[in-house]
């Protein structure tokens, strides 16, 4: 089983949703020893919000894209990669301001790719 925790507070230590992530997470890896766990923090590490070289990056077939966006393909293809490769997607999605963070919106913005998903 291959396990992505995605965790996106930015209130560190203090948050009650890593707290649950990381309790939901544990317990896959107790049920299933021999899971894999792949790792992102967008509260800590998050990703740049879209501008027009990572929407080509992610959108456009390589022949239509700009060098910039070539560059930034492999980066950008990761986050896909690791959510495709992922049997279990476990998501701390606090609630700032009646929404989610904007740094899982970046996150979630990467998933949609034409002809991909």
């Amino acid at each position: 089983m291959n396990i992505l925790h995605i965790d996106s507070a930015t209130t560190g230590a203090a948050s009650v949703t890593r707290a649950l992530t990381a309790k939901i997470v544990d317990k896959l890896k107790a049920d299933n020893p021999d899971a894999t766990v792949v790792y992102r923090d967008l509260g800590t590490e998050p990703l740049a919000h879209l501008n027009p070289v990572i929407t080509g990056a992610i959108r456009f077939p390589e022949e239509d894209m700009t060098d910039d966006m070539k560059a930034a393909a492999a980066t950008e293809r990761k986050v896909l990669d690791e959510f495709l490769a992922a049997d279990v997607v476990v998501i701390g999605a606090p609630m700032y301001n009646f929404t989610i963070p904007s740094n899982l919106k970046s996150w979630i913005d990467r998933l949609g790719v034409p002809r991909v998903t």
